[in-house]
This record gives C-alpha cells, sequence and structure tokens, in this order.
C-alpha cells in the first residue's frame, strides 16, 4: 500500500517566489498582495506573507490530515522525530543535544551513533523511516 506523503522545506535567507516574474501572481504580489493564490483542476498554492517566522506546527496545519508521512527539511530544533543527515566534516547535531533524532545518515566513519546509515543505503533508511512511521501511529 502506498504512503500518502507530505513535504515541507523552510527557507532561510530569502523570500519565498511563486511564480516568474511577469505571471498574474507575481504582479499581485508586486502590487502588494499580502495573500497570492492559485489554483488549476488538481492543484493549488497559497503564499501568504508573514510578520514574522512560521513555526513548523503552523506550516504543517495546512496540510492535508490524510497523510500517513510529512517529509521536513530545516526546522531542526523543533523537537519533533527526525534523521539527522549528516556530511564528514562537520558537527554532528545530534552529538550536541539537536533533540528527536532517530536515526543519521552520514559519510562519516567514526560517527558510532546507532542506528546509522551510510547515503546511499536508501533501502535501510526507507526500512527505518517506515519501521518508526508505523510504530508512531
Amino acid at each position: 500500500q502506498a504512503l500518502r506523503v507530505g513535504a515541507l522545506k523552510h527557507a532561510h535567507a530569502h523570500d519565498v517566489e511563486m511564480d516568474r516574474e511577469g505571471k498574474d501572481t507575481f504582479r499581485f504580489a508586486a502590487a502588494g498582495a499580502c495573500a497570492v493564490g492559485i489554483a488549476s483542476s488538481t492543484t493549488r498554492a497559497v503564499i501568504v506573507k508573514t510578520g514574522g517566522p512560521t513555526r513548523l506546527s503552523e506550516l504543517a496545519a495546512m496540510l492535508p490530515g490524510d497523510l500517513d508521512l510529512v517529509l521536513v527539511e530545516g526546522y531542526k530544533s523543533e523537537d519533533v522525530p527526525k534523521i539527522e543527515v549528516h556530511r564528514r566534516g562537520h558537527p554532528l547535531l545530534s552529538a550536541e543535544g539537536l533533540p528527536g533524532v532517530f536515526a543519521v545518515v552520514t559519510d562519516d566513519d567514526s560517527v558510532s551513533t546507532t542506528p546509522r546509515f551510510s547515503h546511499d543505503d536508501l533501502d535501510g533508511i526507507v526500512a527505518r523511516l517506515l519501521g518508526y512511521a508505523r510504530r508512531s501511529r
């Protein structure tokens, strides 16, 4: 059975753009609209200007309620279950107290955290993720 998966991304230093220059949605935002939406027969999107950062819980609340799993990039300080993706030469955040880490994907053989996966072990990563998701339901 296929899972219904959502994905959320945190954009750190730049604004989120919905459309290319010259398109209606771009012109609406350029004219000062604080919210711009677009929809087709099968897809929809809304970009809302906020007065400050959006919390992960606020963003997740906008997703459909029937998702089996939501993948999140960024929001590392949120206390939610996570797989840390690590590269050799960078600090291992879970070793520094990053909350919620249940696996580490790394190219650094000196990392002793378990479970630990290499970046190319897609079958192992997926099995760990699905196992965790099923136990958490």
